[in-house]
């Protein structure tokens, strides 16, 4: 399977947001590991993602489990900033995003890899036709970046993987220097009690650290890095 070049992400960077976890080395597991994660689709949290129907009997009926079963997916965006995202993703902005870049990411070595491109959303759903097998791939690969309206507002650009794993997700191996930027909810730090991981400050450090702060007088996230040295974790 292979995506029209035309229809690749042109972004310099992308997104992804990460939900909070006590345990700071699994919330940053992603960071520390330098991984990227691909889920099976049958654990995403839209059951009509990368929904596929087909003709049968004079019924249209799902063939999502018998087409998806060896797809796995990425999601990012091309916003840090928004307020839906960062509440729904980010648990409710005490969790982070991370910035990606591009260039780096297509020279992910793994082979079974679509690179990122643009979801398209609509309300019609993709169907498969029996009768036309010269256009299987194109079909499920456009039922593979398509979703329904309501999720528009994400901005989703998403990679897949093809393949098997042992488990419900693919962990894959990021190149050096592929993460760019981390940006902290604007929660985070109350949350923490006013304490950063330690293994943090070293991305403070080379300007690659920032924290979301909401406005006062709007509805908008503002990017800050001016941290104090006492909010990091001495241990």
């Amino acid at each position: 399977m292979f995506i029209d070049e035309s229809k690749k992400c042109p972004s310099k960077k992308l997104y992804k947001y990460y939900s909070y976890n006590d345990c700071m080395n699994e919330m940053f597991a992603p960071v520390l590991k330098n991984t990227l994660r691909y889920r099976s689709v049958f654990s995403l949290n839209d059951p009509y993602d990368c929904y596929i129907a087909a003709k049968k009997n004079e019924r249209i009926q799902s063939i999502r489990n018998a087409e998806m079963e060896k797809v796995f997916v990425c999601s990012m965006t091309k916003k840090p900033d928004d307020l839906l995202m960062w509440s729904h993703y980010g648990s409710c902005h005490a969790g982070y995003v991370v910035e990606y870049d591009v260039e780096k990411l297509k020279s992910i070595s793994e082979k079974q890899i679509e690179f990122f491109s643009d979801i398209k959303y609509s309300n019609g759903i993709i169907q498969y036709n029996f009768l036309n097998f010269s256009k299987q791939e194109k079909i499920i690969l456009e039922a593979i970046f398509h979703k329904a309206s309501c999720w528009c507002y994400e901005d989703e650009v998403r990679s897949v993987y093809f393949g098997s794993s042992e488990s419900d997700f693919k962990d894959i191996s990021l190149p050096s220097n592929a993460i760019s930027a981390i940006y902290l909810g604007s929660q985070f730090i109350a949350k923490r009690n006013m304490l950063i991981p330690s293994f943090l400050k070293k991305w403070h450090e080379d300007g690659r650290l920032f924290y979301m702060q909401l406005l006062s007088d709007k509805y908008k996230l503002e990017q800050k890095d001016d941290f104090k040295s006492s909010w990091f974790d001495k241990n």
